[in-house]
């Protein structure tokens, strides 16, 4: 949730329910987890907190050396 907040802040991005998360967020919460981005991926989208549609992007980047 902190993390979330401190996000919002960032960007003053307060318009709704939903918040985009980019590579450089997802990069930063996999390294806190401690996990790669692909895992964590699938762990939020297990979770609902992204769509399934972030698994291609994910590995995309991934792919690209992103």
């Amino acid at each position: 949730m902190r993390y979330t907040a401190t996000i919002q802040a960032q960007r003053g991005d307060y318009n709704g329910k939903v918040l985009s998360i980019r590579q450089d967020d997802l990069r930063t919460l996999a390294v806190i987890y401690d996990e790669s981005p692909t895992t964590l991926t699938e762990r939020f989208i297990s979770w609902g907190v992204l769509n399934p549609e972030a698994r291609g992007e994910v590995e995309d980047a991934e792919a690209a050396g992103a």
